[in-house]
């Protein structure tokens, strides 16, 4: 009898027996988190008020807590996440700035301690999206002196009280939870710099922690070596829930800032994914976690959202991926974000939130901690990203803007957010100049190439070709398409700026020829080659982009350098000493020869406006161009994306003052990080069969330059009037 009323109170603590797994709605999903978001904004001057105080953690009150304590550093990398995905960002980022600013941009008191540091994420977080040395100096500068003045003594655990500094437990990372707080810090600082010393730095202290705290058998973390001992009512091995959430949730978020080529980073993928196993072995038939993993629902009958947050975050993260199966883990995903969003309240708490401890404990429906809304607000983002259906190919009539809110520049409107893993990347090589072109359900994208240890050696570059099924990619490399040809030729030293076309049957690919910086074309009755290549150089413009009409004949616009009247070289007012005027040419084919269409010094642009990189398309009557926007004076910002518009060809309309892309700016990914390039360059587009753009392209080189520069791939939702006048 008396175990029959036990499992009927279970029952009604849990609330189900077996929580929901059906697939939630995107917007439903934006919808909670967002109301949590909201509440936790609205409330932080007040946060203390609504925390739990557990039984056997007298320190506890309900006072505020210091902005840059462990606790609120959860919520802010949390809040962080949130933002890449919300509807209105600049809420939160204004929020987050202001904790950041009246803090100035400091880390915690304890020099050593991870706890804090955990504030740290946010504030590189936000040195990558504003390139301030504010946001990064302070936090580098403290890492710097713990180089300098390394602990190296045992990580076995001391505890609290006054033999607390009996070991350096504390000074370095003898707990797990400081998995979650420290490493991805050092992992970002490593990213923004390009300075491997503090990669070795975490690499190493994190190999400390794991060969101290990881059990083989279980393939959890304990909290600490005082918890080898324990053990669960049932007799298995103690595993504090949120705990080892802290450890998943870090890798989530730090495993996007290890260097792709970094011999390290498979270990901390192979451990993600075999902590994901053991969590998904473990959850309740409600969807949550128990507070001690291998306890079970008899021990633990009263839910907890802190630890499950965490969980629900990495696994998330882990399908958007691909580190994960989607069929294996979605139920596990969504069975566990149903059951969080039945813990918040209408006015937007979140429940169940274990108070501040180092092991399982209690939990009330009523109460919240800031660390827990921190969780639940990562995996809300990852659950919305999930289930939102980023952009799986170009033909979804589904994907994510690029850019939220209102603009007037149309093409940008209909910008999207390129794939994380999309694009094409060739590693030792840098990538520049794109081009695509689709053959039967084949993608075959033309660049420029050249080794990544100089980037300035892009005058040697030569052409490559890589494939893929979708248009977003990842592409594949195939081959080397040619290389410069010595001698006397126009490509002596050089072949760069490929651009791909096709006409007659015949694939058209041309190109800047270097030493000549003239353009020749190579003729090919097959994508994959041979070329006929010419041998001399036929279009007289620099960096020339092209369209052919259905008869053949070809407009096109190019760069021409002519001397700046404005230019002088003794004042500190930055000037080019040349301008960077575009220009119209026309042949009755590729081949030539061409007319000039513009007298010597004559602008296409409006108002004197400069340019670099032109791409060009035809669609309702007029021709349409992307450019750099050489100097700023169309934009106001240097290089950025620009769109202009001719129904002549002769003169070139600003669409709008609003740039698509701007160089300083970080890129946005599908999976909702961003990432800081030091230049974005040459544009180009993608058409379909009906004209309309489809893609933009785009090359990207790292602050870092240590990968190389990449190719990026931006969906563009149908872009323009469609028109059947000839293809690019």
């Amino acid at each position: 009898m008396r175990r029959i009323m036990f499992r009927l109170m279970v029952l009604f603590l849990v609330g189900s027996t077996f929580a929901n797994d059906s697939r939630p709605i995107a917007d439903e999903v934006k919808a909670v988190t967002k109301k949590v978001a909201d509440w936790q904004l609205s409330t932080f001057h007040e946060h203390g008020k609504y925390r739990a105080i557990a039984k056997d953690q007298q320190r506890q009150n309900n006072e505020n807590k210091h902005d840059l304590v462990w606790e609120n550093g959860a919520l802010y990398a949390g809040l962080n996440q949130w933002r890449m995905v919300a509807d209105d960002p600049s809420t939160y980022t204004d929020f987050l700035l202001k904790i950041a600013e009246r803090n100035e941009w400091k880390l915690h008191k304890r020099p050593y301690n991870a706890d804090d540091h955990t504030v740290g994420q946010l504030y590189l977080s936000f040195y990558e999206d504003f390139n301030k040395s504010a946001m990064l100096v302070p936090t580098q500068e403290h890492f710097d002196w713990i180089l300098d003045n390394p602990k190296i003594g045992s990580l076995e655990w001391s505890g609290y009280g006054k033999n607390k500094n009996r070991t350096d437990c504390h000074k370095r990372w003898g707990w797990c939870d400081a998995l979650f707080m420290a490493p991805p810090v050092w992992a970002r600082l490593a990213k923004v710099t390009g300075e491997q010393k503090y990669l070795d730095f975490m690499n190493q202290e994190y190999h400390a922690t794991y060969d101290l705290l990881w059990d083989k058998e279980e393939h959890l973390f304990w909290r600490d070596s005082s918890y080898f001992p324990k053990r669960e009512k049932n007799g298995r091995k103690l595993f504090w829930a949120r705990g080892n959430g802290w450890v998943f949730g870090g890798l989530a978020l730090m495993i996007p800032d290890l260097p792709k080529d970094w011999e390290g980073r498979a270990f901390y993928i192979d451990l993600f994914k075999s902590m994901a196993e053991s969590i998904k072995n473990c959850q309740r038939a409600d969807g949550t976690w128990s507070m001690g993993l291998l306890g079970g629902l008899e021990s633990y009958p009263i839910k907890e959202t802190s630890g499950t947050s965490f969980c629900t975050f990495g696994l998330a993260w882990g399908v958007n991926q691909g580190l994960l199966d989607h069929a294996t883990y979605e139920p596990i995903i969504f069975r566990a974000w149903n059951a969080l969003t039945d813990c918040v309240t209408k006015e937007g708490l979140l429940g169940y939130v274990q108070p501040v401890g180092a092991a399982p404990g209690d939990s009330y429906a009523d109460k919240t901690e800031v660390y827990g809304v921190g969780a639940f607000l990562a995996a809300g983002a990852e659950v919305y990203r999930l289930v939102d259906i980023t952009v799986p190919s170009i033909d979804s009539e589904v994907f994510q803007p690029y850019w939220k809110g209102t603009t007037e520049n149309a093409f940008k409107a209909k910008l999207g957010v390129p794939l994380v893993e999309g694009g094409f990347r060739r590693e030792g090589f840098n990538l520049w100049d794109p081009s695509i072109i689709k053959v039967g359900e084949t993608y075959h994208l033309f660049a420029s190439c050249w080794p990544s240890a100089d980037f300035n050696k892009w005058k040697q570059s030569y052409i490559v070709r890589a494939t893929s099924k979708n248009l977003l990619g990842p592409y594949e490399f195939s081959e080397e398409v040619f290389r410069p040809r010595g001698g006397d030729y126009f490509d002596a030293i050089g072949c760069h700026n490929p651009k791909i076309t096709s006409h007659g049957g015949q694939y058209l690919l041309y190109h800047i020829g270097i030493p000549s910086y003239k353009s020749g074309v190579a003729v090919s009755d097959s994508i994959e080659g041979p070329w006929k290549r010419q041998e001399k150089w036929s279009i007289p413009a620099n960096n020339p982009a092209l369209w052919i009409h259905e008869d053949g004949s070809v407009y096109g616009v190019g760069r021409v350098k002519v001397n700046n009247p404005d230019y002088d070289a003794n004042s500190k007012k930055r000037s080019h000493e040349k301008r960077l005027l575009l220009q119209g040419i026309k042949a009755d084919t590729i081949f030539g020869p061409y007319q000039q269409l513009h007298a010597k010094e004559e602008n296409a642009l409006p108002e004197n406006y400069e340019n670099e990189d032109p791409c060009i398309w035809y669609a309702d009557n007029r021709y349409h161009i992307l450019v750099t926007d050489w100097g700023g004076y169309a934009t106001g910002e240097s290089k950025a994306f620009t769109y202009y518009t001719s129904k002549d060809g002769l003169t070139y309309e600003l669409v709008s003052k609003d740039p698509i892309l701007v160089r300083s700016d970080p890129i946005h990914f599908s999976d909702g990080s961003t990432f800081k390039y030091s230049r974005i360059e040459r544009p180009n587009v993608v058409l379909n069969e009906e004209g309309q753009v489809v893609a933009l392209l785009a090359s990207a080189l790292p602050i870092n330059r240590i990968e190389g520069s990449r190719i990026l791939v931006f969906p563009v939702d149908h872009f323009g009037e469609t028109t059947s006048d000839g293809i690019r």
